[in-house]
């Protein structure tokens, strides 16, 4: 369980993640930052996901299993 800790991955994905979920509740706490998102805010945001992954998984050497805790 150590492992998942250090998981660059795992950290990664959990904030953007989290991130997408509080985009609504931002937008609507928000009004004035509306017009900073631009409308294919989530498409961006997928993006950023799969680059982010890619990068890391290329940084990677070890599966999360078979790492030292």
């Amino acid at each position: 369980m150590k492992a998942f800790w250090k998981s660059m991955t795992i950290w990664f994905n959990g904030v953007v993640g989290s991130l997408a979920m509080m985009l609504p509740d931002l937008m609507v706490q928000l009004p004035t930052m509306r017009e900073y998102v631009p409308d294919d805010i989530y498409r961006w945001l997928f993006m950023v996901v799969v680059i982010g992954n890619v990068i890391i998984r290329a940084r990677t050497t070890t599966a999360i299993g078979m790492r030292d805790a």
